[in-house]
């Protein structure tokens, strides 16, 4: 009984201070962001971004994107509801006609927030796309970069 009583002393600090979220501020990404395969994120505070070896296959797994890195500049912003995001956005260079103005051609991805911890709601931060089907979830199906 005694056993029981401390290793419930012990574990239960551990579990609240598990649950104690710590959510994700926008300043927590400014700066560099690499990924295994040598892709570069860079996060600039004035709302800019520049990104180079992206792996664009990862992105859309078509036969015509294999071997296909993307390089860009562009914007990003930060959304923390239900599932924290990073938006980045870039320009193709390419123009469309809509009611009678030429709009510039602007794309995009999403990458989810996690941290460390039990529940992943702590710093640092990491960032990741989920490849393939999001039902089956794991270290291998994900396009994930760190902060450096």
């Amino acid at each position: 009984m005694r056993v029981t009583i401390y290793i419930f002393a012990i574990l239960l600090p551990l579990l609240f201070h598990s649950c104690n979220s710590s959510a994700p501020k926008k300043n927590d990404f400014i700066g560099t962001w690499k990924a295994d395969d040598g892709a570069v994120i860079e996060i600039y505070n004035n709302g800019k971004c520049k990104a180079s070896r992206i792996n664009y296959y990862k992105l859309h797994p078509f036969e015509k994107y294999k071997n296909e890195l993307l390089s860009f500049e562009g914007t990003w912003n930060f959304t923390n509801n239900e599932v924290p995001q990073l938006h980045l956005s870039y320009s193709e260079g390419k123009t469309y006609q809509y009611k009678g103005e030429t709009k510039e051609y602007k794309a995009g991805f999403d990458f989810e927030v996690s941290g460390q911890g039990v529940f992943g709601n702590k710093p640092p931060w990491g960032l990741y796309m989920i490849l393939g089907d999001p039902e089956d979830i794991d270290e291998s199906n994900k396009y994930k970069f760190i902060k450096q």
